[in-house]
Parts: structure tokens; sequence; C-alpha cells
């Protein structure tokens, strides 16, 4: 089940926690926040907060506190979400922050951890998200 799935990703997590690296990257993008955020949703698949309380019940505030898991908005302000993927032992942090700038600009921050079973440099997996944040954003 999912669940055995994201909980040995997270037991993975919590005994690499020390091995990750972050990086940063940012770009303004000619979308209104609230088509920005639907659009990046559904790209990576992240949860809602309502969508992580159905999926994971009573589980949901303790798997909210982790690292590996953020979801926060203002709609029609900003909009913030994080998850984790997996890939062999390689673990990523993948987060986005999207922020108003005016009705039809948004600011996309995405930052990620990468630990250090990464084949992939940090500041390469972030230009990756950037491109297929830009794919998903039709921009």
């Amino acid at each position: 089940s999912t669940h055995c799935i994201s909980s040995a990703a997270s037991d993975v997590y919590k005994r690499q926690a020390k091995t990750f690296t972050e990086f940063s990257t940012s770009f303004s993008a000619p979308v209104n926040v609230d088509v920005a955020f639907i659009r990046i949703k559904k790209e990576y698949g992240y949860l809602s907060e309502q969508e992580i309380r159905q999926e994971w019940g009573s589980m949901a505030n303790t798997k909210m506190q982790t690292f590996a898991w953020a979801y926060d908005s203002e709609p029609s302000v900003y909009y913030h979400m994080r998850a984790h993927r997996q890939h062999g032992d390689a673990l990523y942090v993948i987060d986005h922050n999207i922020t108003k700038q005016t009705a039809e600009a948004s600011e996309i921050t995405i930052t990620v951890w990468v630990n250090d079973q990464s084949p992939i440099s940090p500041a390469d997996v972030a230009e990756s998200l950037a491109g297929r944040t830009k794919a998903a954003l039709k921009i």
C-alpha cells in the first residue's frame, strides 16, 4: 500500500536526514497564481491538506509535521506544496512556492533537498524541475 512505501521512504529520510543538500531556483511566470497552482499541483501529484487528511486520517497531523511533506495556501495570494520522491537509494524532497506578483504573473520558487545517494547534483535536479514546471505552466 501507499502507506508502507511512504513510511519506508520517511524512515530512509530520517536515517539520512543529515546528508541532504538544499538548492533553490526562482523565476517569474506570466500565469495567474491560481492557474499556476492547479497546473503545478497536477504535474507533480501534490496533495492538498484536505487530500492528505482523506488519505491519512488520524495520521495526517503527524505526516504534515514531517519535513518531507507540506501544504499551505491562501488562494489568489500564495501556495506552498512539498512532497518527497524516491528513486532507488536517492531521495528527493521537492518544494514549490507560488506567489502572486500581479493578476497575471506569479513568482515560482522551487527548492529541492537531495540526499548523498543521488547520482544527480542538487543544482541539476532543480534545473530539471524548473524546466518541467515551465512546461506544465505552458511558458
